[in-house]
């Protein structure tokens, strides 16, 4: 049976990165998501809505 990553979106991960590019820290939340063609995008988390 093939991977539910080849049919529809994954989230791969969701990390807490460092965005800012001052010596004041600003940190979101990244969701790294995988479509059916096995490329990787990022989107904020809040973005990320689930399937049923």
């Amino acid at each position: 049976m093939p991977s539910a990553c080849l049919r529809r979106k994954c989230i791969m991960a969701v990390m807490n990165e460092n965005v800012s590019d001052s010596a004041v820290e600003h940190g979101v939340e990244l969701a790294y998501i995988r479509g059916a063609s096995g490329r990787e995008f990022t989107t904020s988390v809040s973005n990320v809505e689930p399937t049923h």
